[in-house]
């Protein structure tokens, strides 16, 4: 996942009146923009949303909205996917390697 898609996508979420009535949900996710705003690793930024997240969802019994739930399944299963092409490009590499 790229920095940009993550912002993009946090960014929709703050666009929807659900979640900007939601004082909490509006914060968490405001304060991931500023922190992207302050160059920090957007890796660590989407950790730090995670988490937080986490810690809303279980504090309001696990009532959310639905894209905020979609969202957090999303960015769970980032890393996984970062890894999986890494894994993709460096058989590739080794592959082209044995051709020389």
């Amino acid at each position: 996942m790229m920095r940009n898609e993550f912002r993009e996508r946090v960014e929709q979420l703050l666009q929807q009146k659900e979640i900007n009535e939601n004082s909490e949900l509006s914060h968490l996710f405001r304060l991931a923009i500023q922190n992207l705003d302050r160059n920090e690793k957007y890796q660590t930024v989407m950790a730090n949303l995670s988490q937080g997240l986490s810690l809303y969802l279980m504090t309001h019994h696990y009532q959310a909205p639905k894209s905020v739930i979609d969202f957090g399944l999303w960015i769970a299963k980032a890393p996984s996917q970062e890894r999986g092409r890494l894994a993709f490009l460096q058989m590739l590499a080794q592959t082209l390697q044995g051709f020389r």
